[in-house]
């Protein structure tokens, strides 16, 4: 039998759950969402296992398994003391699922691009973009939330899904996961999110070695603000299910936003500010840094004629280099 919410034998074979879920569950509260697919290829059975760990709730991974592997032999990630629930199955967004199209193409079209940049012939860079594009489609983690198909219509996410799992478990009615502390927990992430980028933008260094973060003209970035003035004008006023599916797209935008900055570093700079940007930096460093009073005076007097020369909108201003003047604990 497979019941859902409800525990499952974890000698059970692998192959006996194709096309159903389960989630792992820790001690800590933490746990392992899985689904099941098994497939016969001329004879050749295996079975593909799709895994998100709500520790890393961004990233979906697979593998494969033998045709008779048990739950057991595919849980090395959980540890010792756990307990497998069966959950209906689990899905990523349409959006979730194109991003990781997006960036396999980014990626194949910087490869096809980059290396006769790098003086490389096309023969090879058509050569070595066609053999990365397979391993791309098939290695590359998706990347965005996922969200657990519940006939109680509730919002379960790899957030939630352990604890509402626990309450069924303990023959609790599925109205028991209430909406408003839910509500607080998604604003939480809201504002955990707004926290961040707040303290990143105090960092004189990071903003100088990778401004893309702060610099709405780059796309990652401009989707993230985008997001962000949307939860600042909305969040109080969303049904439960949109502020979800708000935070969900915030969160992603954000991570993607500080990958591409720190992928593209101070090359996101016009070419003729890059220099100025490089000796910033490590004025910024030594401004931040240096246990002496009188060096970092000359230190952030010297980042100030640096920036203010270089007139770049989303760069440090003059208030937050003078900042650098306090001396570091």
């Amino acid at each position: 039998m497979f019941t859902l919410w409800r525990r499952v034998n974890s000698r059970r074979t692998v192959h006996g759950l194709s096309k159903r879920a389960v989630l792992v569950a820790r001690p800590d509260g933490s746990g392992v969402l899985k689904k099941f697919h098994a497939f016969d290829i001329r004879g050749i059975k295996s079975n593909v296992i799709t895994t998100v760990d709500t520790r890393r709730p961004w990233l979906t991974k697979w593998r494969l398994a033998r045709h008779s592997a048990k739950l057991d032999d595919v849980l090395p990630e959980v540890g010792e003391d756990y307990e497998v629930v069966a959950i209906p199955l689990w899905e990523q967004p349409l959006w979730a699922r194109g991003l990781r199209l997006l960036v396999t193409i980014g990626i194949w079209l910087a490869i096809l691009f980059g290396l006769p940049a790098l003086g490389a012939s096309t023969d090879a860079a058509i050569l070595w973009s066609s053999l990365a594009l397979p391993l791309l489609l098939v290695f590359l983690p998706r990347l965005g939330p996922v969200q657990v198909r519940s006939l109680d219509q509730l919002p379960l996410t790899a957030g939630n899904v352990v604890e509402y799992a626990q309450q069924r478990l303990s023959g609790a009615h599925p109205e028991a996961l209430e909406e408003r502390p839910h509500r607080e927990r998604v604003l939480e992430r809201i504002s955990d999110i707004r926290a961040e980028y707040g303290e990143l933008k105090l960092d004189v260094v990071r903003r100088i070695d990778q401004p893309a973060l702060f610099d709405g003209a780059a796309e990652p970035t401009a989707r993230f603000l985008s997001a962000l003035v949307r939860a600042d004008d909305r969040a109080a006023d969303l049904p439960l299910a949109a502020l979800e599916s708000l935070a969900s797209e915030l969160e992603v935008s954000f991570e993607v936003a500080k990958s591409n900055a720190r992928a593209v570093g101070i090359a996101h700079l016009p070419e003729e500010h890059r220099d100025d940007a490089r000796r910033a930096a490590k004025v910024a460093r030594l401004a931040q840094e240096s246990p002496n009073e009188g060096e970092r005076r000359a230190a952030v007097a010297q980042l100030g004629r640096i920036l203010e020369s270089m007139a770049l909108h989303y760069m440090p201003d003059v208030d937050e280099v003078r900042a650098l003047e306090a001396p570091s604990r």
